[in-house]
């Protein structure tokens, strides 16, 4: 289900109409939360609710453990509750509910039902010991990281080492892919719950008694499937008791304004800008010859890819915590002015937050941050975003992605670059140049083939740099980002408190008047695209 979707339009009117009866009510708001955002998740594959739970119990449990609060009524009634999923799933599966074209093998249950038991055993095994916390979280650690590593990653490492045994002659070893099926949002909800268990460790915050609290928590559906990454200590303050707390009154107009802005993000620039892009990137597959391809047609390709990722995944954003905001509860900023970034690290600061922060706080300072030699700091700077690129997909070119960053950061780290992002001459500049290095690492991310890395560099020496397609392309940049730039440069100089709180007020209702007739005018008729970081 997509927030761009008639089926969610539905699921919107009947989840908020529950929800506000259930809260003047003060009871039943939690279950209705759940169950609203497994049927939310579900009705993409609801046979991968069995996976997130099971995630999410591990979590839950070897919180408590840490704590020293875990009781073997806990552990049963928690896998209780996994394996009555699990059958239920199965007897749904086998009994005409499946979806045809991902047909389940019977090994995905054995694995699943395996892992479901395995863990079982473990918790009972180690509740009857004096473990230390450091057990606890290593097997949250490594229920996450496998669960993630097996639906993700499998295949793409089966297949380098494949390449690579076959590359020194054991062309015969008896490895083989898997037909899997990368479970939606599995990056962004696995490192949610991991945070949690290691803040629990770390004492930041206290674990959750409540299973039922503590997977609303991981499964809250605005934010389920493409962020941002909420931390426990914002996010279950909220879902506590203090759900049934008044909601603060312009909680419900600064909601109902980003859910505005996100669907016209994303319906109106990221989707029309993803046409242009998908049909040049398809036509450069056929190319054989790199002298026909015209530069700046191509940079201004990746431009409109540039504002298609941001306007679709902050739209994302928008959506979700305007959806949240309606029910009281405020998540995190994800985004905050990406592409007037001065320096590497400030585009960090700025572009998808919740996962730069989480990067940070649970990697790069786990593997020593700033401390250490110089040349220590480099490796961890690198090693982070290299991590950071193969989070978002099973693929080299998010790994060159992500090391190209990296580098990018060591460089501005080695010559001391550290200016503060002013309305100046020389800043300005900055961001320039800044923004064109975001570019060349959204031709690594967008690119699915080398050759089509290649075509762009090679077209560089092409004596014909632009002809009459630059100009069709550059007018339907201007024509489908200017709005959302004007809005940013007015954020961006602050120049609301130049004129007067009525004429604001007056343009605030223009510009949302524009967005409300734009999204229906371009939804009409309109396929209904999935975001882009779903496939994350």
């Amino acid at each position: 289900m997509i927030f761009n979707s008639t089926p969610f339009l539905y699921f919107f009117i009947l989840f908020f109409t529950l929800f506000f009866i259930l809260k003047n009510a003060r009871r039943g708001l939690h279950s209705l939360i759940l169950a609203s955002s497994y049927l939310f998740y579900g009705w993409w594959d609801y046979r991968f609710l069995c996976l997130m739970l099971f995630s999410s119990s591990v979590d839950y449990l070897a919180s408590l453990g840490i704590k020293n609060e875990l009781r073997n009524k806990n552990i049963l009634k928690v896998f209780s509750i996994n394996i009555l999923l699990f059958f239920l799933t199965i007897t749904l599966e086998y009994n005409g509910l499946a979806i045809p074209e991902f047909k389940f093998h019977l090994r995905e249950f054995y694995i699943l039902l395996t892992m479901i038991l395995t863990a079982l055993s473990f918790f009972i095994f180690i509740s009857k010991k004096k473990c230390v916390p450091k057990q606890y979280l290593l097997m949250s650690i490594l229920v996450n990281l496998i669960s993630l590593g097996f639906f993700k990653y499998y295949n793409f490492f089966t297949e380098n080492l494949i390449t690579l045994l076959g590359s020194i002659g054991f062309e015969s070893m008896n490895l083989r892919t898997l037909t899997i099926i990368l479970p939606v949002g599995i990056s962004f909800y696995t490192f949610q719950s991991l945070s949690y268990s290691i803040d629990v460790y770390r004492k930041d915050i206290a674990p959750e008694r409540s299973f039922l609290k503590f997977l609303c928590f991981v499964s809250f559906f605005p934010q389920l499937v493409a962020g941002p990454i909420e931390r426990a200590s914002n996010l279950m303050k909220y879902l506590g008791n203090s759900i049934y707390n008044k909601t603060p009154t312009h909680f419900y107009s600064d909601g109902i304004k980003l859910i505005i802005f996100g669907l016209f993000k994303k319906v109106y620039i990221a989707d029309t800008l993803g046409l242009f892009v998908n049909s040049y990137f398809d036509g450069l597959k056929t190319i054989t010859d790199s002298s026909s391809i015209v530069f700046l047609n191509y940079y201004l390709v990746i431009v409109f890819f540039a504002f298609q990722i941001y306007c679709d995944f902050s739209g994302y954003t928008d959506i979700a915590r305007g959806l949240a905001k309606l029910m009281g509860i405020d998540l995190i900023k994800n985004f905050n002015l990406p592409y007037f970034s001065n320096s590497p690290s400030d585009f960090w600061r700025r572009w998808h937050i919740s996962l730069s922060s989480w990067l940070r706080d649970y990697l790069y300072i786990s593997l020593g941050g700033n401390r250490g030699g110089k040349y220590f700091v480099y490796r961890n700077l690198i090693l982070t975003m290299a991590i950071g690129g193969l989070w978002h997909g099973a693929s080299w070119n998010f790994v060159i992605w992500g090391c190209f960053h990296g580098i990018i950061l060591v460089i501005y780290k080695a010559i001391g670059f550290n200016r503060k992002n002013k309305l100046e001459l020389k800043n300005i500049l900055f961001c320039i140049i800044m923004f064109n290095l975001t570019l060349i690492g959204w031709l690594f991310f967008r690119a699915t083939t080398v050759q089509e890395i290649l075509h762009f560099w090679r077209s560089l020496l092409n004596p014909i740099l632009y002809d009459e397609a630059s100009i069709s392309y550059l007018k339907i940049l201007i024509h489908y980002t200017t709005p959302l730039l004007i809005g940013q440069i007015f954020i961006a100089l602050n120049l609301e408190k130049y004129i007067s709180k009525n004429i604001n007020k007056v343009l605030i209702n223009i510009s949302y008047a524009f967005c409300i007739y734009v999204i229906i005018n371009y939804s009409i008729g309109a396929p209904e695209n999935d975001f882009i970081y779903f496939a994350f």
